[in-house]
């Protein structure tokens, strides 16, 4: 049995693993839930299991991440340094695709990085740290979706579908530029496909192919099952961040069904 700890349980990613685990039934994989005590760090067992795994969801995003750069560094860098030096087998990490920034090209992952942020230097940061043990595996993920509803960093596709269920006019800003997602199921299901699989180590992007796409394809699917979707376009604020991923690497190594932008919508929202 492999025994599995993870960090940023409390989280959209974290929350929707541990379900997805559970309802799985899964026989072979232990879950281990690493909780913060009451000065707010978290709290490693003295002794960590033989073989184990460790999932890192945690991380300071958005204008927390700009607002406050010290806590922030303590949780996306110095954490991810904490953990590189306790006794797990393996250490999964969950980076961001926005490391990649402005991209004319197919980002892979000998891409070049680009630092656009404080949060995208933290995760960089990480990265780096991380790679220092070579069995260690950093995923490059796309933004994830699907009935998020309580995180105040919610991505533009269920922020748009909590706004037809509010009656609420969306903004949306640089409808052209594009993004890399991927449905919260299937992140779920390659996740247990990667703690299943030990050779997947390094740096992987991770994500749909067929969901490389940007706000104005997003808004016509929805707009298929939302009649009433509300949104206002705003080509006043110009964000250089634009980028597709490419997924050969991760796809070598497990198989990943193909994949429909409604169909998957369906399924989420109908």
């Amino acid at each position: 049995m492999k025994t599995v700890y993870i960090i940023g349980s409390n989280g959209f990613l974290g929350k929707s693993l541990h379900k997805f685990f559970k309802n799985s039934k899964l026989q072979n994989i232990e879950i281990i839930k690493i909780k913060r005590n009451i000065g707010n760090k978290y709290r490693f067992p003295k002794k960590i299991k033989e073989n184990s795994i460790c999932i890192n969801f945690a991380s300071i995003i958005g204008k927390s991440c700009e607002e406050n750069k010290n806590y922030s560094y303590k949780v996306n860098v110095d954490l991810n340094k904490e953990i590189n030096q306790l006794n797990f087998k393996k250490i999964i990490f969950t980076s961001s695709a926005s490391v990649y920034g402005y991209q004319d090209k197919i980002c892979n992952e000998r891409s070049s990085t680009k630092i656009t942020n404080f949060y995208t230097e933290t995760k960089l940061m990480a990265e780096e740290e991380l790679l220092k043990r070579k069995e260690n595996l950093i995923l490059r993920l796309a933004t994830c979706f699907g009935n998020q509803k309580t995180s105040p960093h919610l991505n533009i596709i269920d922020t748009l579908v909590q706004g037809v269920k509010k009656n609420k006019s969306i903004k949306i800003f640089n409808p052209n530029n594009f993004r890399p997602y991927i449905d919260i199921n299937s992140f779920c299901r390659i996740m247990i496909m990667l703690i299943e699989e030990n050779s997947i180590k390094g740096i992987y992007n991770l994500g749909l192919k067929e969901f490389n796409i940007n706000k104005l394809q997003i808004i016509d699917n929805l707009k298929k099952i939302f009649f009433n979707l509300n949104y206002d376009i705003d080509y006043s604020n110009i964000d250089k961040r634009n980028y597709k991923l490419c997924y050969k690497k991760l796809y070598n190594f497990i198989n990943i069904k193909k994949v429909n932008i409604l169909k998957t919508f369906k399924n989420y929202y109908e």
